[in-house]
């Protein structure tokens, strides 16, 4: 979401910069769609923290030495965005936050102490905390009802073409962390359930390791299906699209989250989708009909998965409706006029102080 709303920004004539923690060995600068990414190695305190444990050394300093005239900061709890959020507050820059439901209600017993000491104070200080649902604003005001909460969409660019159903590769894909929450285990049962019905189907399940790959690993193999799976590890940003465009579905299996980028990614190059109900845009996938919505359980994402394999105008109408849903609802267009007014609020509320 960052990429696309700087490569919108950049065209409508803005300087932008992005920072971020990247798997590169040294500091890098690259310049791209009209804007510069300055990318950071990314460093671990520890596997078992996740990404809440990954800090960027040097990130926040070289931050801070540009003094940016706004910053926006895609918030999650963990030791490159809160620690950037709290040292523009400690340098008077006005700042931003867009949380993208990372920063919920969680029985994780490091977030209680991450909150007191680093999100409470980032939430109160950021001129505006950009919520994409009602729950999501809801979390936030637990955590600090004082935080400026401003709704948002998020966008993307429809400038593209999609591939057709017949240039497809017979594949069901999965695309997110390995992590608990998106349950890849719950994709494998389902993709069982399907071979079984579709002989020729293969599968894939893409993404970086939080925990789940052993399981996920050793599920596959006492399957009786082993040789139509990969597991195929993380997905360069740059190469989700066509990885997507190339998938005759694709399947999210996640429960809680609030608007899954990924699923977005696959309305725009035209992947027939099949996610479950509770998911934040779900109500809107539903009226629109642009994915299939089941209960998220093995049964009703297999029958789901079926009924796009084998009914093919199923399968172009889910296309359709979910490109009008972008059209309609997400267009960074849009998305981009809204940060400008927000930007520049937040930079006039910092000149008063």
């Amino acid at each position: 979401m960052a990429e696309t709303q700087c490569e919108e920004l950049a065209a409508r004539g803005h300087d932008v910069t992005l920072w971020a923690a990247a798997p590169v060995e040294t500091p890098a600068e690259i310049h791209v769609s009209g804007y510069v990414k300055r990318l950071y190695p990314a460093r671990s305190v520890s596997k078992r923290l996740g990404f809440a444990g990954t800090y960027a050394p040097g990130l926040t300093r070289d931050l801070i030495a540009h003094r940016p005239e706004v910053l926006h900061v895609h918030l999650a709890r963990d030791l490159v965005t809160l620690r950037g959020a709290a040292a523009a507050h400690r340098a008077s820059l006005p700042f931003v936050v867009q949380p993208h439901g990372m920063i919920d209600r969680s029985s994780n017993l490091l977030a209680a102490p991450i909150d007191a000491v680093w999100t409470r104070p980032v939430l109160a200080a950021a001129h505006s905390t950009f919520c994409l649902t009602e729950q999501e604003e809801r979390d936030i005001a637990e955590i600090n009802p004082h935080a400026r909460v401003a709704r948002i969409r998020n966008g993307l660019s429809l400038n593209r073409d999609t591939a057709g159903f017949d240039d497809k590769e017979n594949r069901v894909v999965f695309l997110a962390r390995l992590h608990q929450r998106k349950r890849p285990q719950k994709f494998v049962e389902m993709a069982l359930q399907v071979g079984r019905v579709c002989p020729d189907v293969k599968f894939a399940l893409a993404g970086p390791d939080e925990g789940e790959l052993d399981a996920v690993s050793a599920l596959v193999e006492r399957s009786g299906l082993a040789d139509r799976f990969e597991i195929i590890g993380a997905v360069p940003p740059e190469e989700t699209d066509t990885f997507l465009a190339k998938s005759r579905v694709y399947v999210l299996p996640s429960v809680g989250e609030v608007f899954p980028m990924t699923l977005i990614e696959s309305f725009r190059v035209g992947t027939p989708s099949v996610v479950t109900n509770s998911l934040g845009i779900a109500d809107d996938c539903i009226q629109y009909g642009a994915a299939e919505v089941t209960d998220g359980s093995a049964s009703s994402m297999a029958d789901a998965v079926i009924r796009i394999l084998t009914d093919k105008q199923h399968a172009q109408a889910l296309v359709r409706n979910a490109l009008s849903y972008l059209s309609k609802e997400l267009n960074i267009v849009d998305v981009a006029q809204q940060l400008e007014h927000s930007y520049v609020a937040a930079i006039q509320r910092e000149d008063r102080r």
